[in-house]
């Protein structure tokens, strides 16, 4: 009896894409003139300085670096304890440089020990920051004009004594990946206004915390990978979903000022200090193209105020996109995260990268088509059903070499650090980073996935299983070929809805095909 098979789902490596009539060649070029150097650091001190010295709105200092080509460069400073204070600055010019003054509130200020007045940028360039493609809306280049496309894994936060941030991110440079997304979070030691079992008055943070960030974005230069700040998480602002607002610091229960979780995105003062430390983040790290973009949520649908007023989250995310990109003097690209659909995101984002946790990688990997978006996109996160068993090896093989398929801006970042770790999985990313590198994938322009089809003599069972998350159907009737690839599985929702939300998804129907049962 003859059968079909799917050669995308099992032979992904070499055989599922083709090349389109017209192909567009690499934006790279020997000849670009792009790029960064290494980063200059500048210490001074501004003794006696009142009000807050973490709180822009109290003490926005600046300093102004004179170019050689004559143009003027305006940065941030940020303080660093006494009375220090400092300027990372990284150049995109050869040549002399010099500190051209420094203001307070908009005042020039005369700083003590002033740490260099002038200095000299020389070779070697640096590729420099992550950008949108301005000639491919959903692709990604770097300052240099070269094509960057992200392949790694999360590594959020350190894993249980099991592996730091550090660590990981160090096998991580050695099997070639160059993306991750690490958070800043209360229980790892990585949130700066709020440590566990320590007190930290309102509007300050901690440099014990701001230090340990130092040796994260460090470890991720050394590596060469190119990561998501996670700026917020959703556990803080939610009741019910990994919830931390019992303990949460802003609550009126703890001497707070915050009655409810989902206050976070309305209150003025909750902004003001969100914006302050917004900024104090970007005065501190900005300066690295280690830094793909500042996440601004993560899965902000987990929150109590996208449950109630989806309207808020989206006001908040575009006032803190507009915020975020006026402070940033190197324009890093701007995100955050949710589920399925965006629209609690606002529209200031530069990229979308939704996170999906479902039973079938290759259903995972059909749902992003890159040309279908006005932006780039990828799966910033995925998982097995969102919990981690002995084999979850075989799904993030799976889900990776399916998502490099695909058409979206990168591949599919894989959750569970902790397993990459523990089951020794880094030589799968090297096999599949030799493969984007060898193949010159991220330089490759106008592909398109297709399936192939294998007609053999024996037959298989015919598994799938749906890449949908709590959303509506699109449809209700699926037509399943002889192949197997059914066209809309990406969309199948997992979840067949009861009398609550029957709307949703009420029933599927399955038309099938086959020469035998």
């Amino acid at each position: 009896m003859k059968t079909w098979v799917t050669l995308f789902a099992l032979l992904p490596p070499l055989f599922a894409w083709v090349t389109a009539p017209v192909c567009g060649q690499s934006v790279g070029s020997s000849s670009s003139s792009g790029g960064s150097y290494a980063m200059v650091e500048i210490r001074f001190h501004l003794p006696d300085v009142p009000g807050n010295p973490f709180d822009y709105s109290d003490n926005d200092v600046i300093a102004t670096i004179r170019q050689p080509d004559g143009k003027e460069a305006p940065l941030p400073a940020f303080f660093d304890g006494g009375s220090t204070w400092r300027v990372r600055f990284t150049p995109s010019q050869t040549g002399e440089h010099k500190v051209a003054g420094i203001t307070r509130n908009g005042q020039p200020v005369q700083p003590q020990r002033l740490s260099r007045s002038a200095f000299t940028v020389k070779e070697p360039r640096g590729p420099g920051f992550v950008r949108r493609d301005p000639n491919d809306h959903a692709r990604f280049i770097t300052d240099d004009g070269k094509a960057y496309y992200p392949i790694g894994h999360n590594t959020a936060w350190d894993a249980d004594g099991l592996v730091t941030v550090e660590s990981a991110l160090n096998r991580m440079g050695e099997a070639g990946e160059n993306w991750s997304r690490i958070w800043m979070c209360h229980w790892d030691g990585k949130n700066l206004d709020w440590v566990q079992e320590k007190k930290i008055p309102l509007g300050r943070l901690s440099l014990e915390v701001a230090r340990r960030w130092d040796s994260v974005v460090r470890a991720a230069e050394r590596n060469d990978i190119r990561f998501q700040m996670v700026l917020q998480h959703h556990g803080p602002y939610s009741a019910e979903t990994d919830s931390n607002w019992l303990e949460h610091p802003w609550n009126k229960a703890n001497g707070g000022f915050l009655a409810k979780p989902e206050e976070f995105f309305t209150s003025e003062r909750a902004i003001a200090l969100t914006k302050a430390k917004f900024r104090y983040i970007i005065a501190r790290w900005g300066y690295s193209p280690s830094i793909m973009a500042w996440e601004l949520f993560n899965e902000v649908q987990w929150t109590n105020a996208a449950r109630l007023n989806p309207k808020t989250t989206a006001r908040w995310h575009d006032e803190m996109a507009d915020f975020v990109r006026k402070q940033d003097p190197y324009r890093h690209l701007v995100t955050s995260s949710m589920g399925v659909y965006p629209e609690l995101l606002g529209d200031r984002l530069d990229y979308w990268q939704p996170h999906i946790y479902t039973a079938d990688p290759i259903s995972i990997a059909s749902r992003l088509n890159g040309q279908k978006f006005d932006r780039p996109v990828f799966l910033g996160e995925v998982g097995p059903k969102g919990r981690f068993q002995a084999d979850d090896a075989s799904f993030m093989r799976d889900v990776l070499w399916a998502s490099l398929m695909s058409e979206a801006a990168g591949a599919a970042q894989n959750w569970a650090w902790p397993v990459v770790h523990a089951q020794k999985l880094y030589g799968m990313y090297r096999s599949a980073t030799g493969f984007v590198s060898w193949c010159g994938l991220a330089e490759k322009r106008g592909l398109k996935s297709i399936t192939v089809e294998v007609e053999t003599s024996e037959r298989g069972p015919l598994t799938f299983g749906p890449g949908g998350e709590w959303e509506a159907a699109k449809e209700t009737a699926y037509a399943v070929p002889p192949s197997g690839n059914m066209a809309a599985r990406g969309w199948l929702p997992r979840y067949l809805q009861g009398d609550g939300n029957r709307h949703l998804f009420p029933y599927a129907d399955f038309d099938v095909t086959f020469d035998q049962p």
